[in-house]
């Protein structure tokens, strides 16, 4: 039986302004895109000077609240389907979704020595247990779920699985080895960070083959139609220059 992991829900809003400014946008993010969106915020508060606030969560929360009426003006998802399921239902407008990143899955473990290159432990299931974010909220927590059906092994570590609300939430559960072992996305691998030297792990790409592709999709919300800085935000994601900042995050484009 799935150990679902009930935790309260954390909105983590940040702030990138300049005083002299009066415009603002507010991005709903994917948690997954949680250090790209700090520089590509800095940055384009640095250029236009708009103040830009985002809130993580899983695509699934995020959907929830743009649903609750959330004042969003533009959603940054893990996944193609929520976009599209928001402008089917007149919440946002459907011209302006983009494919922004393609995401990586991996599976990621703070023991440096469990995982090898072929993740045999899977097979061995010698472990206590393995997080993977919730399927029904996060695109992430899908694809791992996926890829454990496709290897044959998803029924075999039922029991060992914990389930949590994002994809953050992974992360913090191997980092501090409260699980052994986790799948996250290819982004938030330490060693693609500054805190490379202080969690090291080991770590899988999981073979693209084992689960569909992540595309990450953009789209402006109603509320975002009527602010200028929506449309700006858009485009400054087309950028090549912004594109090379995300693929150096560990995206693809």
């Amino acid at each position: 039986m799935l150990n679902l992991v009930k935790m309260p829900l954390v909105v983590c809003v940040c702030w990138f302004a300049l005083a002299s400014s009066a415009q603002e946008l507010y991005v709903a993010v994917a948690s997954n895109f949680a250090k790209p969106i700090q520089a590509i915020g800095t940055q384009f508060t640095q250029e236009t000077h708009i103040k830009v606030r985002y809130a993580l969560a899983a695509s699934g929360v995020l959907y929830a609240q743009i649903k609750a009426g959330a004042p969003f003006d533009i959603f940054l998802s893990a996944d193609a389907r929520t976009p599209q399921l928001l402008s089917q239902e007149g919440l946002a407008v459907p011209s302006s979704q983009i494919t922004y990143a393609k995401g990586k899955l991996v599976l990621w473990s703070k023991d440096t020595r469990l995982i090898d290159k072929n993740a045999e432990v899977l097979k061995k299931a010698s472990f206590k247990r393995i997080a993977l974010a919730n399927p029904k909220l996060a695109p992430y927590g899908k694809a791992a779920q996926e890829a454990l059906l496709r290897l044959g092994l998803y029924d075999a570590l039922k029991s060992k699985i914990i389930l949590t609300e994002n994809i953050s939430q992974v992360f913090q559960y191997v980092s501090t080895q409260n699980v052994e072992l986790g799948f996250i996305a290819y982004s938030q691998l330490p060693e693609l960070g500054e805190d490379a030297l202080a969690v090291k792990g080991s770590y899988w790409i999981v073979p693209s083959s084992l689960y569909p592709t992540i595309e990450q999709d953009a789209i402006v919300l109603n509320k975002g139609s009527t602010n200028p800085a929506a449309a700006q935000f858009m485009q400054f994601l087309k950028r090549q220059d912004i594109k090379s900042m995300i693929a150096a995050q560990g995206y693809d484009i």
